[in-house]
């Protein structure tokens, strides 16, 4: 398998290529792979459970990531990673790890399609807040029954100041994770996994939190690769292998952008997952946050069609590999609203597809203000992940297609204000007010009346 030193010499002796012409050879390369296998968007399926096509998606994906190599941002460079080195990574990668210390490990297990199991559940608020706000939040959705704490806070202003260069980043990546850390100590579990998405991608950023009073060796840290096809930046490869030196566990956010390079819904199906199959060759990921939004508009991430291409990537991925994937319940409105409850239930078809792990946060895509997002938007996509765990592809599919028409294109394409967290809950007992709960309980019958298996 390839080591730190191999990907180094690769680096440097790799294809001398612009950017830009590495963009446009993966767009080209994109269409001819979804055209060799007739991959088409399928209204009438948004959660397939076509195992032929799952695994034609893989394959080509397979070739994709040997065809497109890796492009080092730093270098100015292409270099490659051979079919071979991609599927001795992925034979490799362990069905199981265990993650988090003590009487709060838990196992993260590969999942396949139609497993009745219930994934591993992250609790993730991933949403800008203010200070005062950071410690009891974490406290009240480390109290939740989740399996790890994930994303922790993104933060946009510090001690007064706004966060711009790196030490700031650094700075309030660090207080991030000791709020994170303070919360779930208060909750009582104070070896709960934290698994930290920085500010940014370098090294000092992540670095910057690695130690036993911040992140432990149980702990895990975001070391993600830059969009559209691989690129990989120096202080990535630093980070993620210094992170596994270290003992924490790494994971990759790997995005495909409908309506830029990453091309069509069906072109980001083969894009993501060859992400994926490259970062376990190169960086040796222990799961992967995948999304598929429309470039125009980022808050166009639940329509139909990237339902559909999220849960084929699922699909095509633990079908054929051990790679733990991450989905998340994000929306294009905020929490409080009728139309965010049809937003995460219509994504109810991740656990039938088979990922391993689900992030139970319903934030939006793009929060446009400070404190957005609650426990009990937490506690929701816990009780959709249970309850999605429950179907098989199809019953989950019938399901998803009620729900889909509910949500109008002209509806998806606006961002949505609902409840704050200062409007939807008591400051001081950190209760949802009686609004919130009336709401809940409402659209906590409507979904179960689809067919959703709600207890």
């Amino acid at each position: 398998m390839l080591d730190f030193l191999d990907i180094v010499d690769r680096m440097w002796a790799g294809e001398k290529m612009g950017e830009l012409d590495y963009n446009l050879r993966l767009f080209q390369k994109l269409k001819e792979k979804a055209k060799e296998i007739g991959l088409r968007y399928d209204p009438e399926n948004p959660v397939p459970s076509d195992d032929k096509l799952a695994d034609e998606v893989f394959e080509a994906a397979l070739t994709l990531a040997a065809e497109i190599g890796v492009y080092a941002t730093d270098h100015g460079r292409v270099f490659y990673v051979s079919e071979d080195e991609i599927k001795e990574a992925v034979k490799a990668v362990p069905r199981e790890i265990t993650v988090g210390a003590g009487r709060d490990s838990r196992r993260m297990i590969a999942r396949r399609p139609d497993e009745r199991s219930v994934p591993f559940i992250w609790g993730a608020t991933a949403a800008p807040y203010e200070e005062r706000l950071c410690v009891p939040i974490a406290q009240s959705v480390a109290s939740l029954p989740i399996d790890g704490y994930g994303q922790i806070f993104n933060m946009w202003d510090i001690a007064g100041r706004r966060i711009r260069g790196t030490p700031l980043e650094t700075y309030a990546t660090r207080r991030a994770v000791e709020w994170a850390r303070e919360g779930i100590r208060r909750a009582g579990k104070a070896g709960l996994h934290l698994s930290s998405y920085p500010l940014n991608t370098k090294a000092s950023v992540i670095l910057g939190s690695m130690d036993s009073d911040h992140l432990r060796p149980t702990d895990g840290v975001c070391c993600s690769h830059l969009p559209e096809g691989y690129k990989l930046q120096d202080d990535v490869l630093i980070s993620a292998h210094v992170a596994h030196e270290y003992g924490c566990f790494v994971f990759d956010n790997v995005s495909a952008d409908v309506g830029g390079f990453a091309g069509t819904f069906e072109t980001a199906v083969i894009h993501n997952l060859a992400a994926n199959l490259l970062g376990a060759a190169l960086l040796k990921y222990d799961y992967t946050l995948n999304y598929v939004a429309i470039v125009q508009n980022f808050d166009l991430s639940n329509t139909p069609e990237c339902v559909w291409a999220k849960n084929l990537i699922i699909q095509a991925g633990s079908r054929n590999t051990n790679l733990k994937n991450i989905p998340t319940f994000i929306t294009g409105s905020e929490p409080g609203l009728e139309r965010w409850f049809l937003e995460t239930a219509a994504q109810i078809g991740s656990m039938p597809s088979g990922t391993a792990t689900i992030a139970a946060s319903g934030r939006p895509n793009r929060p446009k203000r400070l404190n957005v997002g609650g426990p009990l938007d937490i506690k929701w996509c816990i009780e959709l992940t249970l309850a999605g765990s429950k179907l098989n592809r199809k019953e989950a599919n019938d399901i998803v297609k009620e729900i889909l028409p509910l949500i109008p294109m002209e509806e998806l394409a606006k961002y949505k204000k609902g409840l704050s967290f200062d409007e939807g809950y008591d400051m001081i007992t950190f209760k949802p007010k009686k609004e919130l709960s009336d709401l809940y309980g409402r659209m906590y019958n409507r979904i179960k009346d689809f067919g959703i298996p709600l207890e």
